[in-house]
């Protein structure tokens, strides 16, 4: 799989990366620990950071056409589809 990954620490956007790999690296987070956040096993590594793939939605609601997110944004169903591994995503623009 070869997803972009964001991180983050206090909620506040680090950086984006080509890989899980290279992200846990540039934050000095062991790769392991690195995974087991991005699959849900914790909400957070020791050092307080927290990856996920680009493009994840965070939906507060959904009001018929649109998902509602926590960001205060609408964003059209047609815009994101459901990844089986970590839920709504936006579709890539390319």
């Amino acid at each position: 799989m070869n997803m972009k990954i964001n991180v983050y620490r206090d909620s506040e956007l680090l950086g984006t990366f080509n890989s899980l790999e290279e992200a846990a690296y540039k934050v000095g987070v062991n790769p392991r620990n690195a995974q087991r956040n991005l699959n849900g096993r914790t909400r957070s590594t020791q050092g307080g950071y927290s990856f996920e793939p680009e493009g994840l939605v965070h939906v507060i609601g959904f009001s018929y056409p649109y998902y509602l997110t926590v960001e205060g944004e609408k964003i059209h169903q047609d815009d994101v589809y459901i990844d089986d591994k970590f839920g709504i995503m936006r579709k890539s623009k390319a």
